[in-house]
């Protein structure tokens, strides 16, 4: 049995252990403008060794959605090629799935 519903605004599915799924949210060009401004400033911060938050999305491996998750740390690089984030610790974020960044550096963007 699977339960679908809405909380807040996203679509939710419930399976019979009780795990909650979200669907992946699609952003608008707003939201993509303003993350692709705060993929740059953080590239140019890199020397500076910044910390920030990313939100992504984190699919869930055994059936279909998954949950919005934080990581909060210094990255370690950020990898053009796979499109990946590689923060201090070896967690590996992928770009595609980042919704929001936070972090000092982009005080000026408030």
């Amino acid at each position: 049995e699977i339960l679908i519903g809405l909380v807040g605004s996203e679509m939710c599915i419930r399976d019979r252990t009780g795990r909650l799924t979200v669907g992946k949210v699609e952003m608008d060009e707003e939201a993509l403008s303003t993350l692709n401004t705060k993929f740059h400033i953080l590239v140019d911060s890199m020397n500076d060794k910044p910390e920030v938050t990313f939100t992504y999305f984190k699919p869930d491996k055994r059936k279909a959605g998954g949950a919005y998750v934080e990581v909060t740390g210094m990255v370690k690089k950020i990898d053009d090629f796979e499109r990946l984030i590689v923060m201090q610790d070896g967690t590996k974020l992928p770009m595609d799935d980042i919704l929001d960044i936070e972090g000092e550096i982009f005080a000026s963007l408030q």
